[in-house]
């Protein structure tokens, strides 16, 4: 390799190492924000064996952190927190019965929401439809919305990794209002764009390095202030943008490839 091909590859952007390295680097905690909330798709909790035994712990719950993304990622969700309280309820036999859920949502225009996250076919059983039935009446009588996702509903495995490839450019430090507003001038004019060759040609003509563009792109697409399918194609490829994946303006919808 010559020496212009190492410079070249130590300045190519790494989403992975990065990553790793923000996410290593960041206390655990919950809601909006620039916190790292890895901890949350662990719950504390009393479950019951195969056996019958029931232990008190930490349970492993990966399809939270699925449900986090989309939270993190709504910009009309001012907070959440994880597993907020206890609901108390009655079943039919007359034994009083606890159930924490596992979220809270606050919007921006002051509703509140209960998320419950769980398998479609755990849902079916008459033990989680009773808890779901008696949640639904105590958000009601709250004015509060309940809202249960399942594996179904949740982000799958293409756009979590390209969910997980963004999470750490979702701070404010990789915000760069000269790359915003040239990429926004690009789509203007070219509405649906590859962003391989976007990154590219701002890098050119703002004469920014390719890890900055990257950055501030990833940052954009985090935020949602420029679209891109998430869901058929990988972002990111060899530390670099996929050339096959399109970009466009959120207000103008997906168009035509």
């Amino acid at each position: 390799m010559s020496s212009h091909q190492e410079e070249k590859s130590e300045n190519r952007p790494n989403a992975f190492k990065e990553q790793a390295h923000l996410c290593a680097n960041y206390p655990m905690g919950s809601g909006k924000g620039d916190s790292d909330w890895r901890g949350l798709n662990k719950h504390e909790a009393t479950t019951q064996t195969s056996k019958g035994q029931r232990t008190s712990g930490h349970i492993y719950r990966p399809e939270l952190t699925r449900c986090v993304y989309q939270f993190q990622r709504d910009r009309s969700i001012k907070d959440f927190r994880s597993q907020p309280f206890t609901f108390t309820f009655t079943d039919e036999d007359k034994r009083e019965r606890k159930y924490t859920p596992d979220f809270i949502v606050w919007r921006s225009d002051n509703s509140i929401e209960i998320h419950e996250v769980t398998v479609a076919e755990r849902r079916e059983r008459s033990q989680s439809r009773e808890r779901e039935q008696a949640a639904q009446k105590i958000c009601q009588e709250k004015r509060w919305k309940y809202i249960v996702h399942t594996e179904q509903t949740l982000p799958q495995e293409t756009e979590v990794a390209n969910l997980l490839a963004l999470l750490p450019y979702r701070l404010m430090r990789y915000a760069h209002e000269g790359v915003g507003e040239a990429v926004r001038m690009h789509l203007s004019s070219t509405p649906c764009a590859s962003l391989s060759d976007c990154s590219k040609s701002i890098s050119r003509r703002l004469d920014l390095s390719e890890a900055t563009v990257f950055r501030a792109l990833c940052h954009l697409l985090w935020r949602g202030e420029i679209a891109a399918d998430l869901r058929s194609l990988l972002l990111i490829i060899d530390c670099s943008f996929n050339p096959a994946v399109k970009i466009w303006l959120p207000n103008m919808g997906e168009k035509e490839q």
